[in-house]
């Protein structure tokens, strides 16, 4: 039986003259009042007007005011979160098991490890689906802001480097051709040998993480983006410099979920089975759409994937529930946001390090085009 803990928050905050960084420490809900119930367990998505679905025409690209830029030091630092563990969470579940009870397939029809042959300091990695929407979003990402990972002959030349990844089981030939010439091209794609449908998402992860350990030994933190994310590199660059790594060496940084015990769901699309995850409750984690996973705790959380269930929900598993496996410190910054109809504005004025693009895929092209355009040549860092 879970004890039962007042609501409420309870804030501690310790100063760091390093890095000054704020530890907060949740009083947590108990675990009866989070009992399975069909709730979406990620942030509400609110119905989008159409004076959302352009917002390159509902904002005023060429006059917005850069005089309300963020100036780097004033961007809020990240926070530790440390949690009181409720004893739901203190099972033998989240213990890894003495023998395998996960394959984790390791062969890969294009393996791509000369990405990290020199040295790499930050990976990006992107699970891609093999169609050509998604490849006419891969080469507009390559040209905008992922650009400055390339050299003029698509060759990655600094000590960023990116890579998509993708399933080859279920493919057909002309599919597989086509991510041969994209790798031909580009050196920049992985495939694995696993279905790439949206239930196998974690196992994706668990894949991708493998294959980081593997090539990228020394790489000092991953970065996990959707595709229809768009990133400010030089904030999250900045941000990661603010991470106390001596004292947290593995580490995961995003935006928080909403819920300090996000709810399990049982049914629909985002849907976790008792077979796999019998608690009613995740452990706090990073919303999916772009997240960093430090390179100390890739090396700790990779090997451990065939010695434990692989989870739906991606975000939750890898974030959340391997966090709580390993210990694995869980930091929380102004990172990302989804859904707030400002949040462009917010992007350009360098309040937030990644944003959604919405919309219908033709009108993603060409938002992020209209928005690498403007930040090119407006650029909102103030240092």
């Amino acid at each position: 039986m879970c004890r039962h803990s007042r609501r409420g928050v309870l804030s501690t905050m310790l100063v760091s003259i390093a890095c000054t960084l704020v530890v907060t420490r949740f009083m947590l809900p108990t675990c009866s009042n989070l009992s399975t119930r069909s709730v979406d367990s990620r942030s509400p998505r609110p119905a989008e007007s159409s004076s959302q679905a352009s917002f390159f025409e509902a904002y005023p690209w060429e006059s917005s005011n850069f005089s309300e830029c963020i100036a780097l030091e004033n961007f809020p630092k990240p926070h530790v979160q440390s949690f009181v563990d409720l004893p739901c969470l203190n099972t033998p579940f989240f213990k890894l098991r003495e023998s395998k009870v996960s394959e984790i397939p390791l062969d890969f029809p294009i393996l791509s490890n000369h990405i990290c042959e020199e040295k790499v300091s930050v990976l990006f990695v992107l699970p891609s689906v093999a169609d050509e929407k998604t490849k006419n979003i891969r080469l507009s990402i390559r040209k905008t802001w992922a650009s400055r990972f390339y050299g003029a002959d698509w060759r990655q030349t600094s000590d960023m480097k990116m890579a998509f990844f993708f399933g080859s089981a279920g493919l057909n030939q002309d599919a597989l051709d086509a991510l041969y010439r994209e790798s031909s091209t580009y050196g920049d794609v992985v495939v694995g040998n696993f279905n790439d449908t949206y239930g196998n998402l974690s196992l994706k992860m668990a894949v991708i993480i493998s294959w980081v350990a593997k090539f990228c030994p020394s790489v000092e933190a991953v970065v996990k983006v959707d595709m229809d994310t768009f990133v400010n590199v030089d904030l999250l660059l900045h941000i990661l410099t603010e991470i106390p790594k001596e004292e947290h060496p593995a580490y995961v940084l995003g935006v928080q979920h909403t819920f300090p015990m996000p709810p399990v769901i049982r049914t629909g699309r985002w849907a976790v089975p008792k077979s796999q995850y019998p608690l009613d409750v995740f452990p706090r984690y990073m919303q999916g759409h772009s997240y960093v996973i430090s390179g100390p705790a890739v090396r700790l959380i990779a090997p451990s994937f065939p010695y434990f269930p692989i989870v739906a929900n991606e975000d939750a598993f890898v974030t959340g529930i391997m966090s709580q496996v390993h210990n694995i410190t869980r930091f929380h910054s102004s990172f990302a946001e989804e859904h707030t109809e400002n949040r462009i504005q917010k992007f350009r004025q360098n309040a937030i390090v990644s944003i959604v693009l919405k919309g219908e895929d033709r009108q993603k092209l060409w938002d992020r085009q209209k928005l690498w355009q403007s930040t090119k040549t407006k650029k909102c860092y103030v240092s």
